[in-house]
């Protein structure tokens, strides 16, 4: 299979053709969502994506969560996939990812998930303080793993306090050859997805999710709508004051050598076979 070089702004609008279907399928089965994170951002400071941006967030509260699973499959095109751990063994984050199957995303950590641009779907939930301490234990364990993923920095003598605290997460990283670390992934994604109480006020990122935010209903509902490149995209009712919450003060933009793409630094598109050479 022959593939190309994708520059990052035709890789968001991939994002945004996702989106588009996600948010077909949600109108369809009424199904509330909003954009998230960096993607909220974006369509409030730049009416769009984040110019450095490799991501694209929304949120859902977990009732809408576990009914956009059991409708997605079968609504979506050929070109995009649902990818969690049951459809996808290799996953490595407990949450859904809609990815685009025609694309791909060259990780140099040789990861073996699929790796096609994606959009991430994240629940909300209320914790009660079993979830609270179930959501410690999978939050550490997934950031453990990807501190092992550091790379050493050159040059070594110089860098040599860095390189050494690598050293040791590499060693803690044979762990993880030992440690089922994907049944883990799928089991944890099971029981955040079992039934669960959704008449509180105050809401988190699922237990499956590794940061954290509170806030009530009442600052996400009733949802407004924003631009965001050429569509309007939902947003939280108090969209400042969460994006306070995560950003501090999001009007300012970061210095210039911190605008670097998160995700990758490449990403690649199938090549048609009517364009083939």
């Amino acid at each position: 299979m022959s593939y190309r070089s994708c520059e990052l702004r035709e890789a968001q609008f991939r994002m945004l053709y996702i989106l588009e279907e996600v948010d077909r399928i949600c109108k369809k089965h009424k199904i509330s969502y909003w954009v998230d994170s960096g993607t909220l951002l974006g369509s409030i400071r730049h009416r769009g994506f984040i110019p450095w941006d490799d991501d694209l967030d929304i949120g859902m509260l977990r009732e809408d969560y576990v009914k956009f699973l059991d409708v997605v499959s079968k609504e979506l095109k050929d070109e995009y996939f649902c990818q969690t751990p049951l459809s996808d063994k290799y996953a490595e984050a407990p949450w859904a990812k809609i990815r685009d199957n025609n694309s791909k995303i060259n990780f140099d950590n040789g990861v073996k998930e699929h790796s096609g641009i994606f959009i991430d779907i994240f629940p909300y939930d209320t914790l009660s303080k079993k979830d609270k301490v179930f959501k410690f234990s999978i939050n550490g364990i997934m950031k453990l793993k990807a501190f092992t993923k550091f790379k050493f920095k050159k040059p070594y003598i110089f860098n040599l306090p860095r390189n050494i605290i690598v050293s040791l997460l590499k060693a803690i990283g044979v762990l993880y050859n030992i440690i089922p670390y994907r049944k883990f992934i799928k089991k944890s994604y099971k029981l955040a997805n079992r039934k669960r109480d959704y008449s509180h006020d105050e809401i988190n990122y699922g237990i499956e999710v590794p940061w954290s935010i509170n806030l009530h209903k009442k600052d996400v509902f009733p949802l407004k709508y924003y631009d965001f490149e050429h569509i309007k995209v939902p947003v939280p009712n108090e969209y400042e004051k969460i994006l306070c919450r995560l950003y501090g003060d999001w009007t300012e933009l970061p210095r210039e050598e911190e605008r670097n793409p998160s995700h990758s630094s490449k990403i690649s598109i199938k090549i048609e076979k009517n364009n083939a050479i």
